[in-house]
């Protein structure tokens, strides 16, 4: 497969907008503000930590078209419909709410889930913690060491 280039995500935006009524015709002006609001828009996923592998421009924010954008085939519908929505609120067209639905549950399909692992104690009742003042000690019992050493090894000899 051939990488997916700047401009067909743009593009996917756009086909999006003009099939919901927002932006009946996609000027050459509408792609070039796209594709500054595509640049805008991964570097501030990044800051969410959800990162796309998306190749920012060497120019700043201004891109070419033709470039590689990075962006999986697989991930390309998520980021052309928040890019619609984005593009869309930064030009003050109205988009329906159904593409909103449509780009916030893509987004959010995007996001890694990372379970929480949490030490439990069975011998504690639900909602009993550690004593506030230190008087009786803790009552959770103190994590394994993750760097216990056995055969009498020294930290300095281990190699990661």
């Amino acid at each position: 497969m051939d990488p997916l280039l700047k401009g067909q995500t743009v593009d996917i935006a756009l086909t999006h907008l003009s099939l919901s009524g927002a932006l009946i015709n996609p000027s050459g002006k509408d792609q070039k503000d796209f594709l500054k609001f595509q640049e805008l828009m991964l570097a501030s996923w990044e800051n969410e930590g959800l990162y796309m592998g998306f190749r920012f421009s060497n120019f700043g924010i201004d891109s070419d078209a033709a470039d590689i954008s990075g962006i999986t085939y697989n991930n390309a519908s998520a980021v052309g419909l928040c890019l619609a929505i984005y593009g869309a609120s930064a030009k003050g067209l109205m988009c329906p709410p159904d593409l909103k639905k449509e780009a916030f549950v893509a987004k959010m399909n995007l996001h890694p889930a990372h379970l929480i692992e949490r030490q439990t104690v069975s011998i504690l009742p639900t909602g009993s913690g550690n004593d506030p003042f230190g008087v009786n000690g803790s009552r959770y019992p103190v994590p394994d060491d993750p760097y216990l050493l056995v055969n009498g090894g020294d930290l300095d000899d281990l190699e990661f």
